[in-house]
């Protein structure tokens, strides 16, 4: 879900480039040291949060672009190979979500992180903001449900769920939102703001058996991640 600030009118786009600031420093305080990390995201990182952390961004044709092209289905890592990934509303009602997901599941390292953000479409924000950058992206205007069964059948499990952002009302631009002082465990009282968050860890049994792995020399990346297969124009962990 690519999104030019042209596509974007003024307000919107600040609106939206303040909840990405929120939740890109939320997703760094989760992730911490954890290294490499695997980053889907409309927008690219600042130069800043880049060491260990390889940053994508998905077509409206399914395809990953940065520093590698790959299908959004069919990724070129081996299973269990990165220990934290970050899917940042790169599935909002996109019919390759369900391959984004399951991709995610296979690649995720036994005890590793997936952060899956979407846009929480019952919040005054997403009314006035978000729909308007969905349907910018090509996201359709009825996005059903998030389906989590093709992380389920992987091993992972729902550790907690989040509410992050501004709820919309009385949200002026230039004004900073007003901080969550909610516990991190989808509280009535954060309810209604821009973005969800759903934390899951991968459990070490019932896992699938791995493709073999062949590791890349730190000197050629800087992200360590193994290569399962190639495919497409310079696919591989570059």
């Amino acid at each position: 879900m690519a999104i030019e600030q042209s596509q974007v009118p003024r307000e919107i786009h600040r609106a939206w480039r303040r909840q990405l600031r929120e939740e890109d420093a939320w997703l760094l305080r989760q992730i911490g040291g954890s290294r490499p990390v695997l980053w889907l995201r409309p927008q690219p990182l600042r130069p800043a949060v880049r060491p260990g952390i390889l940053a994508l961004h998905v077509g409206a044709d399914g395809l990953l672009r940065g520093a590698l092209r790959s299908h959004a289905g069919a990724w070129p890592w081996a299973d269990g190979s990165v220990p934290a990934i970050v899917l940042q509303h790169v599935n909002e009602g996109a019919g390759h979500g369900p391959g984004l997901l399951a991709e995610a599941a296979r690649v995720l390292a036994p005890e590793g992180r997936l952060y899956l953000l979407r846009f929480d479409h019952f919040s005054p924000w997403y009314w006035r903001y978000g729909r308007h950058v969905g349907r910018r992206a090509g996201a359709p205007a009825l996005v059903l449900p998030i389906d989590l069964r093709p992380a389920r059948v992987r091993g992972l499990a729902l550790e907690f769920r989040h509410h992050l952002g501004a709820r919309g009302v009385g949200d002026a631009p230039g004004r900073p939102p007003k901080p969550d002082r909610g516990d991190e465990r989808w509280p009535f009282a954060g309810a209604f703001r821009a973005a969800r968050i759903w934390v899951l860890r991968k459990r070490r049994r019932g896992n699938v058996p791995s493709r073999p792995a062949r590791a890349v020399p730190a000197g050629r990346s800087g992200y360590r991640l193994a290569v399962a297969r190639r495919q497409g124009n310079g696919a591989g962990a570059a």
